[in-house]
């Protein structure tokens, strides 16, 4: 299995702005998910990865070994995936993946957020919302985008579990 160590590689470019830029993710319609638990959710969810992406280090672990099954993954050098990963401390671990349509949440409670800027706060907002059973979420474009990373790592899973509008 070959590692990929080169800034320039295209698909480390194109990691690199999913994680970054909020325009670019719903442009594509794509986002990155980091760490074992919140690619565990995704599969869990029946998300299939477009991409599974691990550092060298990643690779070593059980509990990451155990995520990819049967699929090959890109592997980076773990300094190339600390640029990749929005983590301080990168999980090993990320996945490519569409964002989910949301499906039809009508007959459960709903709720509507209004201007949460704070990511952490979105965050725990979904993750609050996924334990109680609310179908869907509603944010106004002033809210912090409920795809970016540090409201990935907040949400813990719940976007899986929530219709996000």
């Amino acid at each position: 299995m070959s590692v990929i160590r080169s800034r320039d590689n295209p698909k480390v470019k194109r990691w690199a702005k999913l994680a970054s830029d909020s325009r670019f993710r719903r442009s594509e319609g794509r986002v990155l998910i980091e760490g074992p638990h919140l690619v565990a959710e995704a599969l869990q969810a029946g998300i299939e990865p477009l991409a599974l992406i691990v550092s060298e280090t990643g690779l070593k672990k059980n509990e990451v070994q155990e995520l990819l099954g049967q699929r090959q993954p890109a592997v980076l050098g773990d300094r190339l995936f600390g640029i990749v990963a929005d983590a301080e401390t990168p999980p090993g671990i990320a996945a490519e993946i569409a964002i989910p349509r949301p499906g039809d949440a009508s007959s459960k409670p709903a709720v509507f957020l209004e201007g949460v800027q704070d990511p952490a706060n979105v965050g725990a907002i979904l993750r609050s919302a996924a334990a109680f059973e609310v179908g869907e979420v509603f944010l106004d474009p002033a809210c912090a985008d409920a795809w970016a990373p540090k409201v990935l790592r907040a949400a813990m899973g719940a976007h899986f579990k929530l219709a996000l509008r």
